[in-house]
Protein backbone atom coordinates (compact mmCIF):
# COMPACT_ATOMS: atom_id res chain seq x y z
CA UNK A 1 0.00 0.00 0.00
CA UNK A 2 1.29 3.45 -0.93
CA UNK A 3 1.33 5.99 1.87
CA UNK A 4 0.40 9.63 1.34
CA UNK A 5 4.00 10.77 1.84
CA UNK A 6 5.26 8.24 -0.72
CA UNK A 7 2.76 9.65 -3.17
CA UNK A 8 4.05 13.14 -2.43
CA UNK A 9 7.62 11.95 -2.94
CA UNK A 10 6.62 10.48 -6.30
CA UNK A 11 4.93 13.73 -7.32
CA UNK A 12 8.00 15.65 -6.14
CA UNK A 13 10.14 13.63 -8.55
CA UNK A 14 7.65 14.37 -11.33
CA UNK A 15 7.71 18.08 -10.49
CA UNK A 16 11.51 18.18 -10.60
CA UNK A 17 11.46 16.42 -13.96
CA UNK A 18 9.05 19.07 -15.17
CA UNK A 19 11.37 21.86 -13.98
CA UNK A 20 14.11 20.17 -16.00
CA UNK A 21 11.87 20.16 -19.07
CA UNK A 22 11.10 23.86 -18.62
CA UNK A 23 14.81 24.59 -18.21
CA UNK A 24 15.53 22.74 -21.46
CA UNK A 25 13.28 24.77 -23.76
CA UNK A 26 12.54 28.33 -24.80
CA UNK A 27 13.87 30.94 -22.41
CA UNK A 28 15.07 28.14 -20.14
CA UNK A 29 13.45 29.34 -16.95
CA UNK A 30 14.81 27.66 -13.81
CA UNK A 31 18.24 27.18 -15.43
CA UNK A 32 21.29 29.17 -14.35
CA UNK A 33 23.10 29.08 -17.67
CA UNK A 34 26.55 30.02 -16.37
CA UNK A 35 26.68 27.14 -13.89
CA UNK A 36 24.22 24.71 -15.47
CA UNK A 37 22.27 24.51 -12.19
CA UNK A 38 18.54 23.88 -12.37
CA UNK A 39 16.14 24.85 -9.60
CA UNK A 40 15.16 21.89 -7.45
CA UNK A 41 12.18 21.20 -5.23
CA UNK A 42 12.35 19.33 -1.95
CA UNK A 43 9.80 18.23 0.63
CA UNK A 44 10.32 18.80 4.35
CA UNK A 45 7.61 18.22 6.95
CA UNK A 46 4.74 18.67 4.47
CA UNK A 47 6.33 21.84 3.09
CA UNK A 48 7.64 22.20 -0.43
CA UNK A 49 10.86 24.16 -0.74
CA UNK A 50 12.69 25.26 -3.87
CA UNK A 51 16.43 25.67 -4.17
CA UNK A 52 16.80 28.69 -6.42
CA UNK A 53 19.14 28.02 -9.31
CA UNK A 54 20.71 31.48 -9.20
CA UNK A 55 20.82 32.48 -5.53
CA UNK A 56 21.36 28.87 -4.35
CA UNK A 57 19.10 29.72 -1.42
CA UNK A 58 16.20 27.62 -0.21
CA UNK A 59 12.83 29.32 -0.56
CA UNK A 60 9.70 28.22 1.32
CA UNK A 61 6.95 28.02 -1.31
CA UNK A 62 4.29 28.41 1.39
CA UNK A 63 5.25 32.01 2.14
CA UNK A 64 2.47 34.44 1.21
CA UNK A 65 4.73 37.45 0.88
CA UNK A 66 7.60 38.12 -1.44
CA UNK A 67 10.32 35.55 -1.87
CA UNK A 68 13.50 37.63 -1.59
CA UNK A 69 15.80 34.70 -2.39
CA UNK A 70 13.81 33.68 -5.48
CA UNK A 71 15.39 35.20 -8.59
CA UNK A 72 12.20 35.20 -10.69
CA UNK A 73 9.17 37.46 -10.62
CA UNK A 74 5.65 37.00 -9.39
CA UNK A 75 4.43 35.06 -12.41
CA UNK A 76 6.91 32.25 -11.93
CA UNK A 77 6.41 32.44 -8.16
CA UNK A 78 2.72 31.73 -8.75
CA UNK A 79 3.65 28.93 -11.13
CA UNK A 80 5.89 27.37 -8.48
CA UNK A 81 2.94 27.54 -6.08
CA UNK A 82 0.90 25.57 -8.61
CA UNK A 83 3.68 22.99 -8.77
CA UNK A 84 3.72 22.92 -4.96
CA UNK A 85 -0.01 22.16 -4.95
CA UNK A 86 0.59 19.30 -7.36
CA UNK A 87 3.26 17.85 -5.08
CA UNK A 88 1.11 18.11 -1.98
CA UNK A 89 -2.30 17.14 -3.31
CA UNK A 90 -1.98 15.95 -6.89
CA UNK A 91 -3.81 18.98 -8.34
CA UNK A 92 -2.69 19.12 -11.96
CA UNK A 93 -1.75 22.36 -13.68
CA UNK A 94 -4.26 23.32 -16.35
CA UNK A 95 -2.94 22.91 -19.89
CA UNK A 96 -4.26 26.40 -20.74
CA UNK A 97 -1.41 27.78 -18.64
CA UNK A 98 0.75 26.95 -21.66
CA UNK A 99 -1.41 28.68 -24.25
CA UNK A 100 0.32 29.34 -27.55
CA UNK A 101 -0.44 32.36 -29.70
CA UNK A 102 -1.37 32.17 -33.39
CA UNK A 103 1.21 33.80 -35.68
CA UNK A 104 0.50 37.47 -36.26
CA UNK A 105 -1.55 37.91 -33.09
CA UNK A 106 -0.74 40.90 -30.93
CA UNK A 107 -1.35 38.83 -27.86
CA UNK A 108 1.64 37.22 -26.14
CA UNK A 109 1.93 34.00 -24.24
CA UNK A 110 2.52 34.12 -20.53
CA UNK A 111 5.94 32.55 -20.84
CA UNK A 112 7.48 34.58 -23.64
CA UNK A 113 8.45 31.23 -25.19
CA UNK A 114 8.10 30.58 -28.89
CA UNK A 115 5.09 28.37 -29.66
CA UNK A 116 7.15 25.28 -30.52
CA UNK A 117 9.04 25.44 -27.21
CA UNK A 118 5.86 26.07 -25.25
CA UNK A 119 4.22 23.07 -26.93
CA UNK A 120 7.21 20.93 -25.90
CA UNK A 121 6.95 22.11 -22.29
CA UNK A 122 3.20 21.45 -22.16
CA UNK A 123 3.60 18.02 -23.76
CA UNK A 124 6.38 17.11 -21.33
CA UNK A 125 4.13 18.11 -18.43
CA UNK A 126 1.28 16.06 -19.84
CA UNK A 127 3.50 13.00 -20.29
CA UNK A 128 4.68 13.37 -16.71
CA UNK A 129 1.09 13.78 -15.48
CA UNK A 130 1.57 17.22 -13.92
CA UNK A 131 -0.36 19.07 -16.67
CA UNK A 132 -3.96 18.31 -17.66
CA UNK A 133 -4.69 16.78 -21.07
CA UNK A 134 -5.61 18.99 -24.00
CA UNK A 135 -3.94 21.37 -26.39
CA UNK A 136 -3.52 25.04 -25.73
Amino acid sequence: MTTFSETQEHRLAIANSFLNAIASHGRQFFLHKASGRIAELSLHNERVLILDEYTQKVVDTHSDGSWPDFCHGGGLRDFVRAIRDFVLSGDQIRHQYFKTVPPGEREFNYWGYDNASLDLVREAGQQLGIVTAGSA
